[in-house]
């Protein structure tokens, strides 16, 4: 049976509402917490909208079904005084956090200009970092700012989901530190291998690696019709899953983004 309906964020189109069932969330839900080995000693602290698919099944409905302490820090807050949410989560010891890369920019502007003192992040387990493209020089500032507060070098948690997969596609192994790939600008063509390049030269895309699919979740690349390519070949990323969508609330399914083959584009 239908769950509820989730709206994308629609950062990459219209905003479209997202029919997820039981099944689709309890799939994911069950693969997000294997994944990050989450257990019932984490404490988990979030200030991320629960009208959004990381704030409402990631840290809300992940956290009920893995009986983790779960505190929830409204963002209206947390816009207005970032600081206070590590301030948070070194009182509580909370080893579970999340943000957007917004989110740690947001942070970063106001602790650069008025600092913080006495924060312990020790406990940090996993810092998820998704929902929006990551900037691998942004997490390095946040890292590098954050390490006088004891947080561990491998906490940062590049991931990639979003709503049709009802939230993750993507997960690194946890204690893990994340990487990055640079590739050139000009080669990002469907059907063609992108040439690997130095950090920061001038042409150069800095990409984040953001983990191998988790259970239940099948990706792959495809060309422009619809055809499997081999690993290290830009194309479209395509999925399938008991975690993905059957459809668009109020769209026809001779009109769903479907490959003949059943992959949702």
């Amino acid at each position: 049976d239908v769950a509820f309906i989730q709206f994308s964020s629609g950062s990459t189109s219209t905003p479209k509402g997202v029919v997820l069932t039981h099944r689709n969330l309890m799939t994911n839900i069950g693969a997000i917490i294997e994944r990050g080995r989450f257990t019932d000693r984490d404490i988990s602290l979030s200030w991320m909208p629960l009208t959004h698919d990381m704030g409402l099944i990631g840290f809300h409905l992940c956290m009920f079904t893995a009986n983790i302490e779960h505190t929830i820090m409204d963002t209206r807050l947390f816009s207005r005084r970032p600081l206070l949410w590590l301030e948070e989560a070194s009182r509580i010891g909370a080893t579970l956090l999340s943000s957007p890369n917004f989110g740690y920019k947001h942070f970063l502007k106001l602790y650069e200009s008025k600092g913080l003192d006495g924060l312990d992040l020790s406990h940090v387990r996993l810092l998820f970092n998704g929902a929006e493209p990551i900037s691998v020089s942004l997490c390095e500032r946040f890292m590098t700012e954050m390490r006088r507060f004891g947080l561990p070098a491998a906490a940062m948690y590049p991931v990639y989901g979003l709503a049709e997969a009802s939230l993750a596609v993507t997960l690194p192994e946890p204690g893990q530190a994340y990487h990055s790939v640079t590739v050139e600008r000009s080669s990002l063509a469907v059907g063609h291998p992108p040439v690997v390049t130095a950090t920061g030269a001038p042409a150069g895309l800095e990409l984040m690696v953001v983990g191998k699919p988790i259970r239940d979740c099948q990706l792959r690349v495809a060309d422009d019709e619809d055809r499997p390519l081999p690993a290290g070949i830009v194309g479209h990323l395509q999925i399938r899953g008991g975690n993905v969508t059957g459809g668009y609330v109020g769209v026809t399914k001779g009109e769903q983004p479907l490959t003949t083959d059943g992959w949702r584009r």
